[in-house]
């Protein structure tokens, strides 16, 4: 006792002649236009939802390469401001070595201006001194002539 197959035999058991339907195409529909129209607004909503995904997915992407440049430039500028303090350390650091040098310097020309200045003293005494004995002697012997003439 076989059944003859017809074409909506293979279909299965639960599905009834009534459930199938022409839409306003004219074409087959084997859901019920209810459910056809849900299945439609679900498809279109789930194509917006990728939709708003990808536009997310890119916005995301862009944000992402904004703070990278951000972070590379935030990055280079800290390397410069570690530059910086650091020339600024190092300008310090010469700063104070020239101000020991100076130092030294003046005290150095100090010392020499002490030793020139006992040396002038010493030998403007040795001139007097050295005057006054070719005076002494100038009249010693302006006097002595003086006596041998008379």
């Amino acid at each position: 006792c076989q059944k003859p197959l017809t074409p909506l035999s293979f279909a299965p058991h639960t599905m009834s002649l009534n459930q199938i339907s022409f839409d306003a195409n004219h074409k087959l529909r084997i859901f019920p236009p209810e459910k056809l129209e849900k299945s439609e607004t679900l498809k279109q909503q789930s194509q917006e939802f990728i939709s708003k995904l990808n536009h997310f997915h890119q916005l995301s992407t862009q944000l992402t390469d904004v703070l990278s440049a951000q972070s590379n430039l935030l990055h280079l500028t800290k390397l410069q401001a570690i530059g910086t303090r650091n020339l600024i350390r190092s300008e310090q650091s010469n700063r104070e070595h020239q101000k020991n040098n100076m130092k030294r310097l003046l005290w150095e020309r100090r010392r020499e201006l002490e030793r020139v200045t006992e040396e002038l003293e010493w030998l403007e005494r040795a001139e007097r001194e050295q005057k006054a004995e070719i005076e002494r002697l100038g009249d010693h012997t302006i006097g002595g002539e003086e006596s041998r003439t008379d």
